[in-house]
């Protein structure tokens, strides 16, 4: 399966951001790709009123990702924000993916969109995600071409067992959306670590980033580029630079299988649980 890496830097404009979403798949589609995945706050980035924008937005932003899915042909997973009705002033970190209807053998009306909600919030370094996000509570995969995905969220990656979770439920390819902070050694960290969580689990991964700010923020995550795709065995199959970019990779179920069948880290796992009980 050909998948595209959409490096782009999201604007506050919603409007602005649905246009280059499909101009991006338009792209992708034209040179052969099934699925285009996009950053983590593509509706719009981290420093807006989330919640405002949120509420004024999510449903057109989710209405409109699943029609440009069937009218471009393209599976789409792009980074959103998710309201919660019980909340007042938080809302979910939320990866959408839309489906092809034609691709998924004109699937019911309820399954033209699937969802991952962040787990691990980005309490760290200075920043507090969770005084605007909720976090999520279930992991999620979905089958795109017969290609078993995990969907993961930036602050994810820092997290293994989420993927060896994943993995063992089934995952073959790992997706990591994020808009990773800048800092000392941070582009160091996020390349270590998408490369491992390939390692980890005998996977590939696509971990696509928001492009690097022309202004950036260092309290805020704004996206550093560098998105990567990296084989089960640890081979970068492509890296972008800081600036706004696409690129196609082709993955090969048979290297999963191979990697897995050659160093079966799954199943030689000792501390699948671990008990805080001393």
């Amino acid at each position: 399966m050909k998948i595209a890496l959409a490096q782009i830097r999201s604007t506050p404009n919603v409007f602005e951001n649905l246009t280059i979403v499909r101009d991006y798949a338009e792209q992708a589609q034209q040179q052969g790709a099934q699925l285009v995945v996009f950053p983590e706050a593509t509706m719009f980035p981290f420093g807006e009123d989330l919640y405002t924008q949120t509420h004024r937005h999510y449903h057109q932003w989710e209405q409109t990702l699943s029609e440009f899915a069937q009218d471009i042909g393209i599976h789409i997973i792009a980074g959103g924000f998710a309201p919660e009705p019980s909340e007042a002033h938080r809302v979910y970190n939320q990866l959408s993916c839309a489906f092809s209807l034609d691709k998924i053998d004109k699937a019911a009306e309820s399954e033209k969109l699937q969802y991952y909600r962040k787990i691990h919030v980005y309490d760290a370094l200075g920043y507090r995600e969770s005084a605007h996000i909720i976090a999520g509570k279930e992991p999620a995969l979905i089958t795109i071409d017969g290609v078993c995905l995990g969907l993961s969220t930036c602050y994810d990656v820092r997290f293994p067992e989420l993927y060896q979770h994943l993995a063992a439920a089934g995952a073959q390819c790992m997706v990591i959306s994020a808009s990773w902070a800048g800092g000392p050694h941070k582009r160091e960290q996020w390349q270590t670590l998408t490369s491992a969580r390939a390692l980890d689990t005998g996977s590939y991964v696509i971990a696509v980033d928001q492009a690097l700010s022309p202004t950036p923020n260092s309290g805020i995550p704004s996206g550093i580029g560098y998105s990567r795709a990296i084989a089960p065995y640890g081979e970068i199959l492509c890296e972008l630079g800081e600036v706004s970019a696409l690129a196609i990779v082709d993955i090969d179920l048979t290297q999963v299988e191979r990697t897995r069948e050659s160093l079966p880290l799954l199943q030689q796992r000792q501390l699948k649980t671990v008990s805080t009980t001393v």
